[in-house]
This record gives C-alpha cells, structure tokens and sequence, in this order.
C-alpha cells in the first residue's frame, strides 16, 4: 500500500507543487499506535502503509485548519493528519453518543443501519459535513476496512471502495490515462520513466486530471462525489 501512495505523490508532485506542499511527511509508528489507541482497534493493515507515506495534509487540525485556502489533495477532499483524525472521530462520537439505535426505516446491507458508530474513522472531510470513512464495524454484507462516504441521506448498501487499498489503487490508472481500477494490474509493466512521461503536463496530461487535482468546487450544498 505505501508504494501506491508513494507513486501517488510522485504524479501529485509532477503535475502540482502547490498541491505537493501541502502533504505531510510519513507518520511515525508511534503516531500510528497513537491513533490505534485512540480508536481502540487495530487499523487496517493497507490503512497504516497509507500513513506510513504521508500523514495526511498540513493545517488540518482545528487549531490551524483555514478551509477558505486550504488545497485538497486529491478531488475535494483534504486528507486528514492523524490528529485530524483523532479530533474529527472524538467530536463525530461526541456530537452522536445518543443516537444509539437503529435507523428503523434503513435494512442493513454493507454499512450499519445506524448514524454513527464508534469504528467509523473519518480519514477526508469536506465542508464539516461530508465524510470518507475507514468502516471498521460493517454491516453483514460489508468488509472491515471498506471505505464509505458518510453524509446526511447517504446510501447504506453503497461503499466507495472494499479496502483502503481500493481507494489509493483507483487514482494511479487515472494520473496515467488508463480506464481500470487497479494499479498493479495496469501499470506495474510501465517503467517509471513512462509513468512519468504520460503523467506530465509537458506531456499531455488529460485537463480533467488537472482539474481533479486542483479544482475547489463553490460554496453549495451539492456533494461531490467520492473518488471511485
């Protein structure tokens, strides 16, 4: 998993310093036991190697966050440092901590039938109300460690990805202009002095994959829609 977020970066690298500098350095284990500790699980093992690569974005605390000129890293999602996280999942858990039963009107399928649980680890936010979740208490059809957009209405059979690992393997094919969702599969075989030509903008990098990276949506109460 690290080496897709390490191969992540590069593109972001070659394609927007500005973008590039926002993204913090790896987290140390300590920090990533931290957060264990926090959470009270043991985090997804492709989860850890993501953090391994970076801890998120800077400024990303309360404390210094300014979403006005904030960058997202990747669509319009900044990604969260592991305090972040830690702030993000004691206030979500303190915002919810009576709303312990059941959404009556919602069959479970892959995500619990509930509007928040303690297991749900927010790793993206956007506008204080649109979420990525790392779902490590799914729902009977679901998978530890799926990927889920938590929002007012949201979809409970729906998830963004089975793993973490889906999330970051989807960007890859991308950044290079191809069609599939899995990274290994589909450029494991180009040499990194392809991977690099293709992804340039010198080169002809698609406008839309720019635009992915760098456009900040307005101020609305549309969505946007979670990176698949």
């Amino acid at each position: 998993m690290k080496q897709i977020w390490d191969e992540i970066l590069e593109q972001i690298r070659q394609i927007s310093n500005d973008i590039y500098a926002t993204v913090n350095p790896p987290a140390a284990p300590s920090q990533i036991r931290l957060l264990e500790e926090e959470v009270g699980i043991k985090l997804p093992q492709d989860f850890c190697g993501y953090l391994s690569a970076l801890d998120g974005q800077r400024n990303t605390e309360e404390q210094t966050r300014d979403r006005n000129v904030e960058r997202p890293l990747l669509g319009y999602y900044p990604f969260l440092s592991v305090t972040g996280i830690i702030e993000t999942w004691q206030m979500m858990n303190a915002l919810f901590a009576k709303e312990t039963e059941p959404l009556e009107w919602v069959t479970e399928d892959k995500i619990k039938p509930y509007i928040w649980r303690k297991h749900w680890i927010p790793f993206t936010e956007y506008e204080g109300s649109w979420y990525l979740i790392l779902d490590c208490d799914p729902g009977k059809n679901g998978t530890y460690g799926q990927v889920f957009c938590w929002c007012s209405g949201m979809d409970y059979s729906d998830v963004t990805a089975n793993s973490f690992t889906g999330v970051g393997s989807s960007f890859i094919p991308r950044f290079l202009g191809l069609s599939g969702p899995v990274y290994t599969a589909q450029t494991s075989h180009l040499s990194s002095t392809r991977r690099r030509r293709v992804s340039t903008a010198k080169a002809g990098v698609p406008i839309n994959t720019i635009r992915r990276l760098t456009f900040r949506p307005p101020r609305q109460n549309t969505p946007p829609a979670p990176p698949r």
